[in-house]
Order: structure tokens, then C-alpha cells, then sequence
């Protein structure tokens, strides 16, 4: 699986500004990809997105159909953490009315159980790609450089302090910790640049989530008490545990029927 392969992927861009400039900036992306004046629903509708995108937006994306916003339709959601970030957190329920008119689309794989024989028929967003689950994988690449960007943070936060003479990042047991991280994220980096041209599916996309969910719980422990300030580096792991929340595929256990 490793070392990762050296093309080019169209995600790229997305994680290095989550790892370069953190949640903010990375959200403005992420929903910028999609349009301008555009907000990216997840599958039930919920979206998280910098306030002024919310106070511009036009348009939205839910399950790869576009329409108009209707505001009125929408429901805000009471998160102390958004506010604190100036995000916003809000609820557009399903269906979405296609602002134009329906037609059937042509998708890649003919072989894959959501190739052209799909029978709903629906035009897909003109976003970073025509598939309607684009954002699923769009989000883990945040994520991912997310915690990428909480890794650096973390590097820093032990390089200050020490254990007696010994800086805690040069600790064993520190060591053991950040290379198990620095694996998982190089494994989860892996499985996504080898993924299908319109991203994984719903049960690899939670297995992944999960991955960086482990990984940042990880550095979050390693941050200790300031992982849990509202003005600490540990936000960045809460805003992309709100975003798995939120983004992540929603899948029904046929099991227990």
C-alpha cells in the first residue's frame, strides 16, 4: 500500500489548505469547489460552513442535485463550537427541487452498482465532479489534513515541554504514539488516491472516517488538558469530529432486518 503513489490527485489541493491553514479555511474550500454561492449538504441535509458563506449562499448541494436555497426551509442547529469558530451549523431538509430541468446521466462504471443503470435519473452537481458523491471523499481529504494540521500542533506543544531533562516528543512511549499516527494517516492518504474515480463506497468511506476519528483522539490525548480549551489546538479535532457528524454516508443495517 505504501509508499503512495506520486500522481497528481484532484483532492490534494483541499487537504493542503486544511493542513496549511486549518478548519476555516478549509470549510471556505470545501464548499467553494461546488459553485459559487453554493453550500454542500451532507446526506441528511446538514451543512457546516463559515458564517459569511451562509449569509451569501444562493444555492445547494444535497446528494448531488443542485437547487435554489430557500432559508425559510432551513433549520439552525444550536452547537456551542461553530459559534466560537464563526461557523455555522444548519439543517436543509430533503427532498432538494432540482433548479433545473431532470435528465438522465451517463456515470463512468458501467459495472459498479451505481453505474447508468441507476434508476433515479437525476442531473448531478456541476461540482469537482459530476458524481452526486463527490463530497463524501471531498470530506475525508479535509479531515485528513486536518489532522494533519493538528499533528504539527502537537509536534509543537511537546517540543516545549519536557519530562526531567528529556522533551516529551523524544519519550518512547510519545515516539510509539505519533508513528502510529503518522502510519494511520499515511494508510488512510493510501486507500483514498486508490479509490474509484467517484471516491469510495459508503462502508469504506466509515471505515476511513473512522481511521482519522483514531487518530485524532490520539493527538488529543497527547495535547492533554489544552486539547480541551475552546482557544486550543484540540478545536481542529472537534471540528472534524462535527464534520464525519455531519458528512458521513449514513448506511442501514440490512442485518437486522
Amino acid at each position: 500500500m505504501l509508499p503512495l503513489p506520486g500522481e497528481p490527485h484532484p483532492r490534494l489541493p483541499l487537504r493542503d489548505t486544511a493542513r496549511r491553514d486549518g478548519p476555516r479555511s478549509a470549510l471556505t474550500a470545501f464548499h467553494q469547489a461546488a459553485g459559487p454561492r453554493t453550500l454542500v449538504c451532507g446526506p441528511a441535509g446538514h451543512v457546516l460552513a463559515p458564517r459569511e458563506l451562509v449569509a451569501d449562499a444562493t444555492r445547494v448541494v444535497l446528494s448531488g442535485r443542485t437547487a435554489a436555497r430557500v432559508p425559510a426551509r432551513e433549520r439552525h442547529l444550536a452547537h456551542a463550537l461553530p459559534a466560537r469558530l464563526d461557523l455555522v451549523a444548519l439543517r436543509y431538509p430533503a427532498p432538494v427541487r432540482p433548479e433545473r430541468p431532470i435528465r438522465p446521466i451517463r456515470l463512468e462504471h458501467p459495472d459498479r452498482p451505481d453505474g447508468p443503470d441507476r434508476s433515479d435519473g437525476l442531473e448531478r452537481s456541476n461540482g469537482p465532479d459530476r458524481s452526486g458523491r463527490w463530497a463524501g471523499d471531498a470530506v475525508l481529504w479535509l479531515r485528513l489534513g486536518l489532522a494533519q494540521h493538528l499533528m504539527a500542533a502537537v509536534l509543537d506543544h511537546l517540543g516545549e515541554r519536557s519530562f526531567g531533562d528529556t522533551p516529551l516528543v523524544r519519550l518512547p512511549a510519545t515516539k510509539s504514539a505519533l508513528a502510529e499516527v503518522a502510519v494511520t494517516l499515511l494508510e488512510t492518504e493510501s486507500n483514498l488516491r486508490g479509490a474509484p474515480a467517484d471516491g469510495p463506497d459508503d462502508a469504506t468511506l466509515l471505515l476511513l472516517h473512522q481511521q482519522v476519528t483514531t487518530v485524532d483522539d490520539t493527538l488529543l490525548r497527547l495535547l492533554g488538558a489544552n486539547g480541551l480549551t475552546s482557544s486550543g489546538p484540540g478545536v481542529t479535532a472537534h471540528v472534524s469530529r462535527l464534520l464525519a457528524d455531519l458528512y458521513a454516508p449514513c448506511l442501514i443495517l440490512r442485518e437486522a432486518a
